[in-house]
Parts: structure tokens; sequence; C-alpha cells
């Protein structure tokens, strides 16, 4: 689970990094977007045919009924991604009032969302080790701990660590709900929880960009 959400992850970075290379005017950040998205599609239509069938053991669930089944995972969830995307939809302006320059923004929010992708297979091994229970919790402080530190730390250089760590144990919230989705629920439920919980980081990653 580890693996899979720093791969999520690796996606999400390619954003502001493709920004950092070729700026925010004209058509070149527009083509890399569509590009990614032809090459996901094809991607898409070349693993279909290699995925196994889906187990039908146990009582299926609907989309709608898992939200009865585990509200507060979900609540976990959304409180990740309002938590990350608020950063990254917010950030620069932040940044800005601080007097902190367009590419150090950048730079800073592609080091936010590395450490999504790098710390996930940690946390995951923590979970192992430890639970997911009381690693969802380290994270929760983590990330409450790291919002407190930010304004006093934003103009020195430990302002790279914080922000790095902050990325991983933000998102570290999303893996340990889907780590507990698999302790508790069938493959069919897990399967419709993941399929949900990403669909609502997705949403919130288009309300951003709505903005």
């Amino acid at each position: 689970m580890g693996l899979y959400s720093s791969i999520v992850s690796g996606g999400f970075a390619i954003g502001p990094l493709s920004l950092g290379l070729v700026g925010t005017y004209g058509w070149p950040p527009f083509m890399i977007g569509i590009v990614a998205f032809l090459l996901c599609g094809l991607i898409v239509l070349a693993v279909v045919p290699r995925l196994p069938d889906m187990p039908h053991e146990g009582e299926g669930t609907l989309v709608g009924g898992f939200f009865a089944l585990a509200p507060l995972l979900l609540f976990s969830v959304f409180t990740a991604a309002a938590f990350e995307q608020t950063l990254l939809s917010l950030f620069a302006v932040y940044g800005a009032a601080l007097g902190s320059a367009e590419a150090r923004i950048a730079s800073l929010i592609t080091c936010f969302i590395t450490g999504n992708a790098v710390l996930q297979i940690l946390l995951g091994r923590a979970a192992e080790r430890f639970g997911s229970s009381r690693t969802l919790l380290l994270c929760a402080l983590a990330s409450l701990i790291g919002c407190l530190l930010l304004p006093l730390l934003f103009n020195s250089w430990l302002i790279w660590p914080l922000v790095f760590a902050c990325g991983g144990v933000s998102f570290g919230i999303y893996t340990m709900s889907l780590i507990q989705l698999g302790e508790r629920t069938s493959t069919s439920v897990t399967v419709i929880a993941t399929q949900v919980t990403l669909n609502n980081r997705l949403l919130e990653s288009g309300a951003v960009l709505g903005h």
C-alpha cells in the first residue's frame, strides 16, 4: 500500500515539476497535461486485458453504503485531501505575502509532493510494525506540528526538510486509512472504498485547478 501511494504521489509531483521546467505561460504546460492524459489512457488500455478476475466472495456493497460503513475513515481521507489541496492552492499566495520568489515557491511545492512519494513506503513499514491506527495518529500529530512550525521556519533552510516531512505525513493519513480499510473489510469492499477515496482526492485536485 505504501508503494501504491508513492506511485500516486509521484504522479502528482510531475505537475509542479513540469511548470518549473516550461513555465506557466503559453501552450507548453497545457500540452504537457494533454500528452500525459493520452499516455495514461494508452497504459490503461494495455493493462486492462491483463487484469485478473475479481473475486466475488461475501456480500456486495454499494458505493453509497460504504459511507455508513466507515465514516471516520472517510473523514480522515477528506482531512488529508483538504490539507494537501489547501496547501497547494494557497501556498503561492502565502509565500508571496512573505516575500518569497515564485521559483522558490514552486520548488517548495515540488519538495512537498516529493515527500508524499518518498515517505509512503516507510510509513507502510511503520504501520506493519506499530499498527495502522498508531501510525495514523502519528501522521495527524506531525501534520499539526508542521503547520505550527511553517511560519517560524519559512525563511530558514529548515523549511525544506519541514515541507518534505509534512508532505509525507499528510499523505500518510490517506495511506493509513486505506490500510485500515484492507484490515476491516473484504476484497470487493476494499476495491470500492479505494476508488471512492481516490476519486475524492482527484475531485479535490480538480477544484483547486478550477480556482
